[in-house]
């Protein structure tokens, strides 16, 4: 396989994680904007863990666990 292919295959994954992320974080906390959507979802990506932007309850934290795991 030609490594641009292997490069395309897997920037096409992190951008799928990463899209998933922020669309998934401004669903699950209602109180969140799309600019913390984004926040939630960098800090989470790459396990700064900094501190949440708004309230999560059981659904947003399943999320945010789930994602964690997917996107390792």
């Amino acid at each position: 396989m030609s490594i641009y292919i292997e490069l395309f295959i897997a920037l096409s994954l992190f951008l799928l994680v990463f899209l998933i992320g922020v669309f998934g974080f401004y669903w699950v906390a209602p109180e969140a904007n799309w600019l913390d959507a984004l926040y939630m979802t960098v800090i989470t990506i790459s396990t700064v863990g900094f501190a949440e932007v708004a309230q999560l309850d059981a659904k947003g934290k399943l999320f945010t666990i789930g994602f964690i795991i997917v996107s390792i």
